[in-house]
């Protein structure tokens, strides 16, 4: 709350909307790997983008999915099964890995 609060009073973007606008330069990319598989991103979109956005947690960068799967039941219980939330965490997971070789 501290560190939304300072960046709030010198002027600097919401971290909500840095997500938003991160993810809308992520968003085409991976509708086209999503639909090359003949898969439906329109309709899966929010999971898919749930589970690429927590492969990028401190708990979950670098494992695999069968490695952090009892955080993810924790983080997102209700969908951390579904097989487009798995996508999502490959994909966030492969994403991660394509930064740390970038530097």
């Amino acid at each position: 709350d501290l560190a939304r609060a300072v960046l709030k009073r010198d002027g600097a973007e919401s971290v909500d909307a840095a997500r938003e606008q991160w993810w809308v330069g992520m968003r085409d990319a991976e509708m086209e790997h999503y639909t090359r598989e003949g898969r439906d991103f329109a309709q899966d979109e929010k999971e898919y983008r749930l589970g690429f956005e927590s492969a990028l947690y401190w708990q979950t960068r670098g494992r695999s999915y069968d490695e952090v799967a009892g955080i993810l039941r924790e983080i997102h219980p209700d969908i951390y099964r579904a097989d487009s939330f798995r996508r999502g965490y490959e994909r966030g997971q492969h994403y991660s890995h394509s930064l740390k070789l970038s530097k």
